[in-house]
């Protein structure tokens, strides 16, 4: 199983603050961990990001799910995730 950017020897710590701190995926990262159980539905993260399309917030999510950052959690709702 790959564990993403963190578990990449390749990868410098420089690289990983610049892929965090991206000022979208900072902001996802922020709404999702500022939820009490830190599980957000992309519609709440699509709501909170009004001026971000949601594409891009999906893109977004799908890069940070890639990385190892945030996981993707079954909901009967929604597509729903959580900080790793």
């Amino acid at each position: 199983m790959d564990d993403g950017l963190w578990n990449d020897e390749n990868t410098a710590p420089r690289e990983l603050i610049h892929f965090v701190t991206q000022q979208t995926r900072f902001a996802l990262i922020n709404n999702i961990l500022q939820h009490p159980k830190q599980l957000r539905s992309m519609y709440e993260l699509e709501e909170l990001n009004p001026s971000v399309s949601e594409a891009t917030v999906y893109k977004h999510i799908q890069n940070l799910i890639d990385a190892g950052i945030v996981k993707e959690v079954a909901s009967r709702h929604d597509w729903t995730v959580t900080a790793s």
